[in-house]
């Protein structure tokens, strides 16, 4: 059995654009900080390449599933709880546009350090560098 950790709260200020693609992204998408970019057993792009080919397939059935799946996730980086910026963090990896993808450039300094973590580890994935912050004493 697999541990995928504790589940961020299904509650919402506003109501989501797609009820499934919330509560596929709060329950059964992304691992969070469990998810592995290198898996021994899927090799590298570990569980990135499943989430890729889950969404594609998901696509297939619901109308719009990418868009909303995008649009959650995008909401989803500024939260406060960490497993939820971490499933954006994913799903933008996964199909995010480029665009997209920079919005987590401020988060590959983020003070959590699995979110700093997941963020380099996403922009390093989709091959955009990113300029190390000097720090202020320099």
């Amino acid at each position: 059995m697999s541990y995928y950790g504790k589940h961020p709260s299904l509650r919402r200020a506003a109501p989501p654009p797609s009820d499934e693609v919330w509560h596929w992204f709060v329950c059964n998408g992304p691992h969070g900080e469990c998810f592995e970019w290198v898996n021994p057993v899927l090799g590298a792009g570990g569980e990135l390449s499943l989430l890729r080919r889950f969404i594609s397939e998901r696509a297939e059935v619901i109308p719009d599933f990418e868009m909303y799946a995008r649009q959650i996730a995008i909401e989803a980086l500024q939260s406060e709880d960490a497993s939820l910026v971490l499933k954006g963090i994913h799903v933008l990896t996964a199909i995010g546009t480029e665009e997209e993808m920079h919005l987590l450039v401020p988060l590959a300094t983020d003070s959590r350090k699995a979110v700093a973590k997941h963020a380099r580890t996403a922009l390093f994935e989709r091959r955009i560098r990113v300029k190390r912050v000097e720090s202020a004493e320099s």
